[in-house]
């Protein structure tokens, strides 16, 4: 098999793109997780609407916090709630 080096930016962006599902959408984000087979999980920091995010993915869902910042918009289901540093996000598969 082949070895490739992704530069730095493409390979984030193949984490929170890809694994992720994260699709920006202007005035809110979408989430749609899956990781690949065999993996635990996988967390990374995010800057979004002048906020700074933690994402942790696992096999079910994932979990956003709020690090800093006033609030993130994003969709879930038929809505869109604001992530705040008073509670994560929990969003299942």
């Amino acid at each position: 098999g082949r070895n490739y080096l992704l530069p730095r930016g493409l390979a984030r962006a193949r984490i929170v793109h890809g694994f992720a599902g994260m699709v920006e959408q202007g005035n809110h984000i979408e989430f749609s997780p899956r990781l690949p087979s065999g993996w635990d999980g996988l967390s990374f920091r995010l800057r979004r609407h002048g906020s700074i995010m933690s994402v942790d993915v696992d096999p079910g869902g994932m979990t956003i916090a709020l690090l800093s910042g006033s609030g993130v918009p994003v969709r879930i289901d038929d809505g869109v709630v604001l992530v705040t540093s008073d509670e994560p996000l929990r969003i299942d598969r």
